[in-house]
């Protein structure tokens, strides 16, 4: 017969066995749980990224064509651009004879991510020359 301590001694070492088996397996599904998160974030910081320049890029186009429409009444045609640190936008008007306009801008943004976006905006300015109809504007998706 085996004796008491012997029996005892192999329940411990089947015990240590278990504990570390159980550690290992905890330890795998907690560093796959941390991969799983970081990755996840890393995709969601890539979107925000992308949603950001394209804002900044249609602001910047809206902006562009702003500056092109400054002194529409005075003038026949007008250009205008911005360039800072979120991107550029140059904006160019065409006017003819009969009050009819043309609006085009296009815009750059820097940073991380480049997005491009562009405006065209066609109207009219009214014989008094002090009021103008925007007929049809077309945007960047």
């Amino acid at each position: 017969m085996r004796s008491i301590s012997s029996s005892r001694l192999a329940s411990i070492e089947r015990q240590r066995g278990f504990a570390l088996i159980s550690a290992l397996v905890l330890a795998f599904l907690y560093f796959g749980l941390m991969q799983l998160l970081l990755i996840d974030s890393s995709r969601s910081l890539h979107e925000a990224q992308r949603f950001r320049a394209r804002i900044v890029a249609k602001t910047l186009a809206e902006n562009g064509a702003e500056l092109a429409a400054i002194n529409m009444v005075k003038q026949q045609s007008g250009a205008g651009s911005v360039n800072d640190a979120q991107g550029s936008a140059s904006g160019t008007r065409t006017t003819d004879g009969a009050g009819t306009f043309t609006i085009t801008s296009d815009s750059v943004t820097a940073g991380v991510l480049t997005q491009r976006a562009w405006v065209i905006l066609v109207g009219r300015v009214d014989s008094d020359g002090a009021t103008v109809h925007i007929e049809r504007s077309r945007h960047s998706q």
